[in-house]
């Protein structure tokens, strides 16, 4: 009985076992997803021979899957497609199945699901019609790609069953412009702003990543674009295509880059599609882009050379070819070379002149053809001409440049162009040759002269005098054969190279001695002016005498070589050293008696002395300074004293005291004027020993004063005992007038035995005293000892009459 009951309860156990276990199994077989199929859509097979799901092309994918125990539409739950590139999901839906519902797109549209196919609900069987969009990224055609479907049921207990296919296919959601150019003067990918019309051409296809858009070459689909924009640098332009029918074509209209302020450099076109898949637009990529640069040629430097003449400013001479225009130039924007040859085109406003600037290079050159001919300038005078760039032809920018406003270019520069014209103001209607300057003076040291003129520099504009080469001084001695020239070229000149000189100092010349001189201008062309008149073989021209008297064409004389100078006023006396030398003129320092001043003048000269020597006085205003020159430019109120010669270098001189400028109080002041073969010079305190030899300078100055009072001397005779301790007598007079005086010494027996005066002027009241007597005879032989008588007789000026006759006695002792 026991047997029995665990056999039975055995038995019971065990079905229980396989009761749980059949419906475990029963389970897993017959409640979830059996299988799923997916047949994906035939890609495109491009130009290049690969297959792609291109955006925008409708591509049905079959999903069939089968669930023996689902009934209804809610036994199942989605369909999810992924596109893989690789291992990496680039693009996927999802559908909810039974309601036909896309609930989720990545890179795709769904556009239909037809379940048609699907007879009952354990055979699924689904066909998505779906396009990709084109944000989606695209990739290339490889074997590892792949499209996968999951199916997934909500029915208990809910599965899901995946199925993936693996192909050589990739996704194309781009496009390119193939054959992407430009025509017309921008065919070479070069413009100015200044372009004419052109047109931007190309033929739009789709774009495969990682190939060429030369190997992608099909083109877009009908109707999947509506229109087209022609992008400037990523910016959309008014220039559109909505006919691909014949590829793409964008009228740029001329000037297009001037008209819309695109700035010059490197710029590119591109070209947005309207697309009727999202999101909407698409552009041409970067890589694809048609490179364009805008620049324009900038003239950096215009320089002429050659055909003689100076630069800067330029002066040449119609008679001298063989000037050469030399041109610089570069990109305005790159700095660049030219890019292609290149002509640059001057104008002179009549003629124009081409100068080639090869490609690769900055700068050429070319000889000036035509050269100024007969009738741009006149004869005798200088004509400036104006150049600038007006073109700028050929090359990779074109021939739009073609007026100067275009050209970027230094200031126009100017050619003064000349035939026969020397410097200065020389062009005015005249006989004979115009001077080339003004007048101003001349003066004179002991070995030099000094002229002064108005430089060429400072006569009105326009004197076009650039061309100036150097100063001329022409001089020579009367006695001379030829002329010495001294010009630029000459040692210690340098200074007549300098149109703004003024003032030329002829040094190394014998004193005292007669000049002819004049001064001319010479350019570099070598035309000179102020030559000796055509008109007349005269040694120096009077036709252009100075408003001082003097000519430019003259004659000078040096000064000597030193003059000692001793006034006295016969009790005081001041000596050559008693004058200044250096700052103020002091003539308070020097004051004499209102008498006859006596001038005594030692003249030494290197060879022979002056013909006449006269002392020129004028009013000193007392300041120690030189208010006006006295002579010979100063304009003053002056006299002319002449002096008479007592002696081989010795002359004297009075200013009486009836002289307008010896009132009491007063100052005055004098210079020297020696005079050689009519030729005067003048000199003063300093003796003129360095140029320019103004004999103003330092003049020779006294004060009048009140005159003391004092006794008139009886006629005597001074120390009249000579002998060898005190071997001179002195004869001592006063004279009421002035007169003219004879001394003459007698011996015992009434003969005459020396003269010590014959007919000598002296000045009335005043007392005077000769020069000693040391007893000797007319030969200058001692005489004996002995009793002699000196006989001073004056006759008075005015009337000749006797006013002194005495004899005086002179013993002369051992």
């Amino acid at each position: 009985m026991k047997v029995v009951i665990n056999i039975f309860n055995y038995i019971i156990n065990y079905r229980l076992i396989f009761t749980i276990l059949f419906i475990f199994i029963g389970n897993v077989v017959f409640a979830d997803i059996t299988s799923v199929t997916l047949t994906p859509a035939t890609p495109t097979t491009l130009s290049n021979g690969k297959s792609y799901y291109v955006a925008g092309v409708p591509y049905t994918f079959r999903v069939r899957a089968v669930d023996p125990e689902a009934v209804y539409d809610t036994d199942w739950n989605q369909i999810i497609l992924e596109f893989r590139e690789g291992a990496v999901t680039r693009a996927s839906c999802t559908i909810d199945i039974g309601s036909d519902f896309a609930a989720a797109e990545s890179g795709v549209v769904v556009d239909t699901i037809d379940r048609s196919g699907t007879s009952n609900w354990s055979n699924l069987d689904y066909q998505i019609t779906l396009r990709f969009r084109w944000d989606v990224t695209d990739y290339n055609a490889l074997a590892g790609n792949s499209v996968r479907v999951t199916v997934s049921e909500d029915k208990a207990p809910s599965s899901n069953m995946a199925d993936t296919v693996t192909f050589n296919y990739g996704v194309c959601a781009s496009i390119a412009v193939r054959n992407f150019a430009q025509d017309g003067v921008a065919a070479d990918g070069y413009i100015n702003p200044w372009h004419s019309a052109f047109n931007v051409t190309g033929e739009l296809v789709y774009y495969v990543a990682g190939e060429s858009v030369t190997t992608t070459v099909e083109s877009t689909d009908a109707g999947e674009i509506t229109n087209t924009t022609l992008l400037l640098d990523g910016a959309a332009t008014a220039m559109t295509d909505n006919d691909m029918s014949n590829g793409l074509t964008y009228a740029v209209v001329a000037e297009y880059m001037n008209n819309n302020g695109i700035l010059l450099g490197n710029h590119a076109w591109r070209v947005r599609a309207t697309m009727n898949t999202n999101p909407g637009q698409e552009e041409t990529l970067v890589v694809n882009q048609l490179p364009f640069n805008l620049d324009r040629i900038q003239v950096t430097v215009i320089t002429f050379s050659g055909g003689g003449g100076i630069n800067a400013p330029y002066y040449r001479s119609v008679n001298i070819p063989g000037t050469q225009i030399n041109i610089t130039a570069r990109t305005q924007n790159g700095g660049t070379a030219m890019v292609g040859n290149t002509t640059v085109r001057l104008s002179d406003g009549t003629n124009t002149y081409d100068v080639p600037i090869l490609s690769g290079q900055n700068s050429g050159s070319a000889l000036l053809n035509p050269y100024p001919g007969v009738g741009i300038t006149p004869d005798g005078a200088t004509t400036p001409l104006t150049y600038q760039v007006v073109a700028i032809i050929g090359g990779a920018y074109d021939n739009e440049q073609n007026i100067p406003a275009r050209i970027s270019q230094p200031a126009s520069p100017v050619i003064y162009w000349d035939r026969n014209d020397p410097p200065g103001n020389n062009n005015a209607p005249g006989v004979g040759i115009t001077p080339f300057t003004t007048w101003g003076s001349i003066t004179s040291t002991a070995s030099s002269f000094t002229v002064n003129f108005a430089p060429v520099s400072s006569l009105p504009d326009p004197p076009y005098d650039a061309d100036f080469y150097s100063y001329r001084i022409y001089y020579k001695r009367a006695i001379d054969p030829g002329w010495t020239i001294i010009d630029r070229n000459v040692a210690g000149y340098a200074a007549l190279s300098n149109p703004a000189t003024s003032s030329i100092s002829i040094t190394g010349l014998v004193p005292l001695t007669e000049y002819y001189y004049f001064i001319t201008a010479v350019d570099v062309f070598g035309n000179e002016v102020e030559y000796l008149s055509p008109n007349t073989d005269a040694l120096y021209d009077t036709a252009t005498q100075g408003t001082d008297g003097t000519y430019i064409y003259g004659k000078i004389a040096t000064t000597p070589t030193s003059i000692e100078v001793t006034i006295t006023d016969g009790i005081t006396k001041y000596v050559n050293n008693d004058f200044e030398t250096s700052g103020p003129i002091n003539a308070a320092n020097r004051p004499l008696r209102k008498t006859a001043i006596r001038v005594e003048l030692f003249i030494i000269t290197a060879q022979d002395q002056p013909d006449a020597v006269n002392i020129i006085v004028a009013q000193d205003d007392g300041s120690g300074s030189t208010s006006s020159d006295i002579y010979p430019l100063g304009g003053v109120p002056y006299e002319r004293i002449s002096c008479q010669k007592i002696g081989p270098n010795k002359w004297v001189g009075y200013i009486p005291s009836e002289n307008q400028f010896m009132s009491v109080g007063s100052y005055v002041r004098f210079i020297i004027e020696t005079i050689r073969n009519g030729v005067p010079s003048y000199s003063d305190r300093v003796d003129e020993a360095s140029p320019p030899g103004n004999p103003n300078t330092y003049e020779y100055t006294f004060a009048v004063v009140n005159p003391t009072q004092f006794t008139p001397w009886p006629t005597r005779i001074l120390n009249n005992v000579i002998t060898d301790k005190n071997p001179t007598c002195y004869p001592a007079y006063y004279l009421t007038d002035d007169a003219y005086v004879d001394i003459t010494v007698y011996d015992i027996k009434g003969r005459p035995v020396a003269k010590l005066l014959d007919n000598a002027f002296r000045k009335g009241g005043q007392n005077i005293k000769e020069g000693g007597w040391s007893g000797t005879n007319k030969a200058n032989n001692k005489l004996g000892v002995g009793l002699y008588y000196i006989h001073i007789r004056a006759k008075r000026v005015s009337d000749g009459k006797i006013i002194l006759n005495s004899f005086q006695k002179v013993v002369i002792a051992k």
